[in-house]
């Protein structure tokens, strides 16, 4: 390490700092892993490297720690790649390096050893990252039935409510799953944004919700467009529409019930054929109403 980043690392744990976006466990879930954790569990976002390293079409192996060996090289100056670098060095005064893989998980697990979670979370997160406050993202989420639970967090922790599903609807789960946890049907717009307030507004009764994470980047295209609210509505209900439609066919195909099927299919079409939804489906749908035709036919 170079006397100016060694200055810089310096003068930032000087600081109280705060982890603005963590992954961590809780304290059931840590408790749980303990027999798993090892050198690998440093990686983090490194694995993501990790994957993109090994190619299109990996070699699949069971032996973990001979992919990570086989891999590692390639993604060590990535920036997470440095972090588990930089990091490993911090926590414990190794390179994260082939030849230490078995050093390094001893350390770790000397390190937990004989603690309770909470105890190693103060360990790593206050004591040794200087971290004040922790954001926590994927707990606050509608349907996450340990949301509500105390004590399974550090009293420093706060969270982001998320719902990625939400911002990216492309079934009606993440509607249906907001609609059971808030007892608010959900047919309308208005209804959705009546349904996602009253669920922000539970979480943030716990005086625990510090944030918002929307996750639009993780599950578009390249293309936004800025419809009209009709228009929105009339996607929405399609979807709902075509998932449904595509269900029941299915299960009347299977059962020789081709005329229904057929019917199902055509009003489908009448009501949501100029959709969007409706046209990304085609080729599923195109191939139900080929099975129903022929059947038909063979009656």
């Amino acid at each position: 390490m170079t006397s100016s980043s060694s200055s810089i690392r310096e003068f930032c744990l000087n600081h109280a700092l705060f982890s603005h976006h963590d992954h961590t466990h809780n304290f059931e879930q840590f408790d749980k892993g303990r027999p798993g954790y090892d050198f690998k569990s440093l990686l983090g976002y490194a694995g993501a490297d990790l994957a993109t390293a090994a190619g299109a079409r990996p070699v699949e192996s069971a032996d973990q720690e001979a992919r990570v060996a086989a891999h590692w090289s390639r993604i060590r100056t990535t920036g997470y790649g440095r972090a588990v670098t930089l990091g490993c060095r911090a926590l414990f005064d190794l390179d994260y390096a082939v030849e230490n893989f078995e050093a390094i998980t001893e350390a770790l697990r000397k390190a937990i050893d004989g603690k309770s979670a909470a105890e190693v979370y103060d360990y790593f997160l206050r004591e040794k990252a200087n971290n004040r406050w922790v954001l926590q993202d994927m707990h606050f989420m509608p349907g996450n039935d340990l949301a509500f639970k105390e004590g399974i967090y550090p009293d420093y922790y706060r969270h982001a409510w998320r719902m990625d599903g939400l911002f990216t609807i492309t079934d009606a789960g993440p509607v249906e799953t907001l609609a059971r946890t808030t007892g608010i049907d959900v047919l309308s717009l208005d209804d959705l944004v009546e349904a996602m307030n009253a669920n922000i507004d539970k979480f943030r009764a716990t005086g625990r919700l510090a944030a918002f994470k929307i996750g639009i980047a993780y599950g578009r295209d390249l293309v936004v467009g800025d419809p009209t609210r009709h228009a929105a509505e009339r996607e929405a209900s399609a979807k709902a529409a075509i998932q449904k439609t595509i269900a029941e066919v299915v299960d009347l195909t299977g059962r020789d019930g081709f005329d229904r099927a057929l019917l199902l299919l055509e009003v489908l079409k009448r009501v949501h054929g100029g959709t969007t939804a409706y046209k990304e489906k085609q080729g599923v749908i195109k191939a139900l109403l080929d099975v129903a035709e022929r059947g038909a036919s063979s009656e």
